[in-house]
C-alpha cells in the first residue's frame, strides 16, 4: 500500500521496524520500499535503500535496479543514473528496455547528448530492444545540443535497423537537414512523409523550402510551394520570401515576379523583403 501510494516515509518507517525486530528483509521488500521512493520523487532516499542492502548481503536484482534508475531519472539525476548502470553491467545484472531507459531519459533531461548516445549504442550491442520513441528520445537531446549531423545519423541508424518512423523522428530529422545543408534527404524525407499519408505541416514544408533554397535549388521550392497550396496550407510571406529569393539568386525574375503577383493578388501581401 505504501509503494503504490507514494507514502515513502511509511515505507521507510517499516523497513526501520524490520531491522529493529532483527527480521531480514527480502529484496522484495526493499524493492518495494525502493518503489515508494521513486513515486515520492526521493532518490537521495532511494540511493539509501541500496546502500543498506549491499552492507545487510541482500541481493540486488534487475527490478530493483530499475528501480532506482526510475526514481534518478524522475528527479533528473543522470550522474547517479550512469553510476547505476555501471553497477549492473559490473554484477551482470540483466538488464532490460526499461533499465536503460529510465538512465537515458535523465541524461536527456540533463542534456548529455554523448551519455545518451553512449546508453542507445550499448542498448544495440546488447540486443536490448529498442523502439521509435528510444531513437526520438536520442535525436531530441542532440538537437537540443546542436548536434544535427548526429540526429542525421541517427535517422540513418533507424533505417538500417528497420525501425519505423514516427512524424516527430521525420520532422526531427528534416530540420537537421536544413542546419546541414542536405536538401536532397530533406526532400526524400517529406516525400516519404506524404507517401505515408503523415500531412506535412506549414513549418515543416518551410524547413525543406529553405534547405532547398540556401543551395539555390529553386525548382524544388518551386514544386513544394505548389504542393503546400495544393495540400491546403497557406503559405506565409517569409515562405513566399525564401521561394522569390531562390528565384532571384539564379536570375528566374519571371518567377520571381509570378510570385509576387500571386501575393498582390491572394495574399500575403508582400513586405520590404519580397520587393
Amino acid at each position: 500500500a505504501c509503494e503504490k501510494g507514494g507514502q515513502w516515509q511509511r515505507a521507510l518507517q517499516l523497513m526501520r521496524r524490520i531491522e529493529d525486530d532483527a527480521m531480514v528483509a527480502s529484496t522484495a521488500t526493499y524493492n518495494a520500499a525502493l518503489r515508494a521512493c521513486e513515486n515520492g520523487r526521493q532518490w537521495k532516499w532511494a540511493m539509501t535503500v541500496m546502500t543498506d542492502m549491499q552492507k545487510k548481503g541482500v541481493p540486488a536484482d534487475t527490478i530493483t535496479y530499475s528501480t532506482a534508475l526510475n526514481a534518478c531519472e524522475k528527479s533528473g539525476h543522470w550522474q547517479q543514473a550512469l553510476h547505476l548502470i555501471k553497477e549492473i553491467e559490473a554484477k551482470q545484472i540483466p538488464g532490460t528496455t526499461d533499465t536503460y531507459l529510465a538512465a537515458l531519459n535523465a541524461c536527456v533531461k540533463g542534456k548529455q547528448w554523448q551519455h545518451a548516445l553512449m546508453l542507445l549504442t550499448t542498448m544495440v550491442s546488447k540486443s536490448i530492444p529498442v523502439d521509435t520513441w528510444t531513437y526520438s528520445s536520442v535525436m531530441s537531446v542532440c538537437a537540443r545540443c546542436d548536434q544535427w549531423r548526429m540526429v542525421v545519423r541517427l535517422f540513418e541508424d533507424m533505417k538500417a535497423q528497420g525501425i519505423p518512423f514516427d512524424m516527430f523522428s521525420l520532422k526531427m530529422t528534416i530540420r537537421a537537414c536544413q542546419r546541414t545543408q542536405n536538401w536532397q534527404l530533406a526532400l526524400h524525407l517529406i516525400e516519404k512523409m506524404q507517401q505515408c499519408n503523415m500531412q506535412p505541416d506549414t513549418e515543416t514544408f518551410g524547413m525543406v523550402i529553405k534547405a532547398c533554397a540556401r543551395v539555390g535549388q529553386w525548382p524544388p521550392c518551386w514544386a513544394l510551394l505548389e504542393s503546400m497550396q495544393d495540400s491546403g496550407l497557406r503559405p506565409d510571406i517569409h515562405i513566399y520570401n525564401i521561394v522569390i529569393s531562390a528565384c532571384v539568386n539564379v536570375h528566374q525574375w519571371q518567377r520571381a515576379l509570378q510570385l509576387l503577383t500571386t501575393m498582390q493578388d491572394a495574399g500575403p501581401q508582400p513586405d520590404k523583403t519580397s520587393y
